[in-house]
């Protein structure tokens, strides 16, 4: 699999028109540190920028709880953490808080 930058991965700064609305996907840079812009989803409504790039922030979250999710029963995180990874993904792809 080929590296990507780490997460946490989040929505950065606010969704400004440009020629359409933009939502920026920010992480820190692996070298310094430093916030970096990953990706900017850009649509014609503010509200679907903003969730393109949620969805696309939560991809670290996401992949973390399918891996854990596939690890072997004996391995890893028991049951109840391992849904409670996912659900707490999910809640970010869908910009929502995980209650709990």
């Amino acid at each position: 699999m080929s590296e990507y930058t780490p997460g946490p991965w989040k929505v950065g700064g606010e969704c400004k028109p440009l020629y359409a609305w933009r939502g920026q996907v920010t992480g820190k840079h692996p070298d310094d540190g430093e916030d970096f812009i990953l990706a900017s989803c850009n649509h014609n409504y503010p509200e679907i920028a903003l969730a393109n790039a949620r969805l696309i922030a939560a991809a670290p979250d996401l992949l973390e709880a399918l891996i854990e999710m596939m690890r072997p029963k004996s391995e890893g995180m028991g049951s109840l953490e391992r849904r409670a990874v996912a659900r707490a993904a999910i809640a970010k792809a869908e910009g929502r808080k995980e209650e709990g």
